[in-house]
């Protein structure tokens, strides 16, 4: 991951980070989307929380062809998506800690 994209490497980045540096950084979305769902699919939550149909394969780390589609259908629900992606973080690692005893 290169210097300049890393602020989006954290659940804390701002809507203006995303803004600023979503062009700089296109070509590393995949592996900044793939870190963001922890290889989990968060397709269930993301529906839950109105993102469009359109937007959906984000929630489960799967790139659309065109990034500028993407861009400009999707932006408007990345708040929801990313809520999705700590919610997800969240319930791993509550899960993970978890022990059965048996």
């Amino acid at each position: 991951m290169s210097p300049q994209c890393l602020p989006l490497c954290s659940y804390d980045a701002s809507m203006n980070d995303v803004r600023a540096l979503a062009m700089l950084c296109a070509p590393e979305f995949h592996n900044l989307l793939r870190c963001a769902a922890g290889g989990r699919d968060h397709s269930t939550c993301c529906t839950r929380r109105g993102v469009a149909d359109a937007c959906v394969d984000l929630c489960a780390a799967r790139v659309p062809d065109s990034l500028l589609v993407m861009a400009d259908s999707c932006l408007p629900y990345i708040g929801n998506i990313v809520q999705c992606f700590e919610e997800g973080a969240f319930e791993f690692m509550f899960m993970s800690r978890v022990v059965v005893v048996s």
